[in-house]
């Protein structure tokens, strides 16, 4: 009996591994009822399997019992996420602490790091910072480890706010700026700007409330693109605080209002209680006491509810002052010293020096008002020793050195973003005109204009390209001169030949311009070889996208006319815009009849064309491997009586 109940563990361990997947689809979708039954319930079935001694020895990673741990490993993680969700910081140190008892048994160290960051951020619930930030230590080592930034930006932001809580203001800022950093290398919007808030809030700490306030206002900006109802509604919360710092109570009070309505609609109870605290706090300073009582009461009532021990200080210490009001008809120096000596007892116990020292300063001014000296010098001594401990100085100066460094880290950003931009329009230019008159132009030289004593011309035109051009669809038709064209591209650079343009279905380049060269018509000729054996077997093939293919067979063999000339030449850039490199001259004219006189499949070159030929290599023509073909004289359309010449490779040369 006990062989068949082994025998049927895997499939009771692959239908737990199904139930925490469709547990995670549940909480996806804000199902945590469902997402939370479905993992218990893995819990329940799988505990009672832990201590059998059939299933293999746990430090093997292909036995039952190891995969057996991961998976209460896995569902304890996902009961920890849920209790985070539900802002139950109790039950989610609880899971955590046991999911890690699982996950550390088998070394799982990418689960332990996940969990360990969840832990820590629980102990910020409760108020138990340095708990907190020794959970977060164990946890970065292992995702710097394992390489996880995700989870590493998360903690080092995590540990900001502890060391914000604990009023280390330095380290603070330290973590808040390395979380920023990597959440923009991760492109993790909502991660930016809640660095960006946590930032704000040191600042504001400092008293530098215009730089604070432009940070939230950033911030407010990214969440609101992201959607983030309760992010906004933070920021708002956030926002109205600042504004009471600065004595405008007015909007504090409206800013503040409109962030505890959507907190209360959103269901978020923490963040609702400190904005209806700060508004008690504000009802005060404009001389509103009773709904300041009443604010301030019920905000202290609803964090000690939910244990948020960091909301309850400020509550505590804004109830100490109320009743320290001599004008506030429940005036009470009594009642005052006892809130604000609970204020201490509690924010003493948790390390937070920050409303520690507050309360000693509203206890120094309560004495101070009923003449108790004794204890306001006692009370005004502890204050300053506790602001001994808070070095605002040192953390003031490592906020404008991290300040300085972000600017000159945007400036160096934006400076390589320009000057990306500025060689990508240069490669741009320089596919479109020479790369010495690229050079030129971006220099401030405009009209360029050069004189060539002899250069070059090469022009080839397509045979039949009109019918051919009829036959075919417009799209077919540019993917067709594209392979052609990209072709004698190719050869043009081989060559050292410098493209001019293409008109239709004539191609014309040139070799001896925009630098002058010697041996230009041997170039060209070598080109113009070269150009007409790939014409002759080049095969163009046409995606099945372009269309109906059925004109496509019936298409002729590509065939072309290529024309060569020597001569003289002007060439330049003229105009304002859509640059082009060009050639003028009666070298030009002549280049272009020599190709339209030639012959389909053969290279027509001038007279000057072969002289050229003998200059540029210091030979005789007859010694060289190509020879000229005499054509005779031929009537070339404006130029009259001309002797020309078919150029050739000579045999066995090819």
């Amino acid at each position: 009996r006990k062989r068949i109940m082994t025998d049927r563990i895997p499939a009771i361990l692959s239908d737990a591994e199904e139930s925490l997947a469709r547990a995670q689809v549940a909480f996806d979708g804000l199902q945590y009822d469902e997402a939370e039954q479905l993992a218990q319930a893995v819990v329940t079935r799988l505990t009672p399997l832990f201590e059998r001694e059939d299933m293999g020895e746990e430090t093997d990673s292909t036995s039952l019992k190891f995969k057996l741990i991961a998976i209460l490993a896995h569902a304890f993680n996902r009961l920890n996420v849920i209790a985070l969700a539900r802002n139950n910081p109790d039950e989610a140190i609880r899971t955590a602490l046991v999911g890690l008892s699982y996950s550390e048994r088998i070394g799982h160290d990418i689960r332990t790091a996940n969990l360990l960051a969840n832990l820590g951020k629980a102990y910020l619930g409760t108020s138990h910072y340095t708990l907190a930030l020794d959970t977060y230590r164990r946890a970065l080592a292992l995702s710097g480890k394992h390489a996880l930034q995700a989870l590493t930006a998360q903690i080092v932001g995590q540990m900001g706010i502890a060391y914000k809580e604990l009023t280390d203001y330095t380290a603070a800022l330290e973590n808040f700026h390395k979380a920023l950093i990597l959440m923009e290398e991760l492109g993790d919007q909502s991660g930016v700007a809640t660095n960006t808030i946590n930032i704000a809030i040191v600042h504001q700490a400092f008293g530098d409330h215009q730089r604070a306030l432009e940070s939230f206002q950033s911030a407010l900006g990214m969440f609101d693109a992201l959607g983030d109802k309760s992010a906004v509604a933070f920021t708002l919360s956030s926002i109205g605080g600042l504004y009471f710092r600065i004595n405008d109570f007015p909007q504090a009070l409206e800013l503040l209002g409109r962030a505890l309505a959507m907190q209360v609609e959103l269901g978020e109870k923490r963040d609702a209680a400190v904005a209806r605290g700060n508004m008690g706090h504000a009802y005060k300073s404009i001389g509103d006491y009773d709904k300041a009582l009443e604010y301030l009461q019920q905000a202290y009532q609803e964090s000690v509810e939910i244990g948020a021990v960091y909301p309850q200080l400020h509550w505590l210490n804004g109830l100490g002052d109320l009743f320290g009001e001599q004008d506030f008809a429940g005036y009470s120096p009594e009642i005052a010293a006892d809130y604000l000596l609970r204020a201490i007892d509690l924010s003493t116990a948790h390390g937070i020096r920050s409303v520690t020292l507050a309360a000693y300063q509203s206890l120094d001014a309560l004495y101070r008002k009923t003449q108790n000296w004794e204890m306001a010098y006692q009370a005004r001594d502890r204050y300053e020793q506790e602001k001994e401990h808070i070095n605002i100085e040192g953390a003031q100066r490592l906020a404008a050195t991290r300040e300085y460094e972000r600017k000159e880290a945007e400036r160096e950003k934006q400076l390589a973003i320009e000057r990306t931009r500025a060689q990508e329009k240069e490669s741009i230019l320089n596919n479109i005109l020479p790369e010495e008159i690229t050079t030129r132009l971006i220099g401030g030289e405009n009209p360029i204009a050069d004189y060539f004593d002899s250069v070059s011309i090469l022009f080839m035109d397509i045979v039949d390209f009109t019918r051919l051009s009829a036959s075919i669809s417009a799209q077919q038709l540019v993917h067709f001169l594209n392979a052609i064209f990209k072709v004698a591209d190719g050869i043009m650079r081989e060559f050292g030949l410098e493209k001019i343009k293409t008109i239709g279905d004539a191609y014309m380049a040139v070799a001896g311009a925009p630098v002058s060269r010697q041996d230009h018509a041997v170039q060209a000729a070598q080109a113009a070889l070269r150009l007409l054996d790939a014409m002759n077997t080049l095969e163009v093939s046409f995606p099945k996208e372009l269309g109906d293919q059925s004109m496509l067979a019936a298409l002729p063999e590509i065939n072309v006319r290529i024309g060569l000339h020597c001569g003289s030449a002007a060439a330049g850039v003229v105009g304002e815009t859509k640059f082009l490199y060009d050639l003028w001259g009666d070298a030009v004219n002549t280049a272009s009849r020599m190709e339209s006189h030639g012959e389909p499949g053969k290279i027509h070159v001038s007279e000057e064309f072969t002289r050229a030929l003998t200059i540029g290599t210091g030979h005789d023509l007859s010694q060289l491997p190509i020879q000229c073909i005499p054509r005779g004289e031929v009537e070339i359309k404006g130029k009259g009586m001309m002797k020309t010449y078919f150029l050739e490779r000579l045999d066995g040369n090819g």
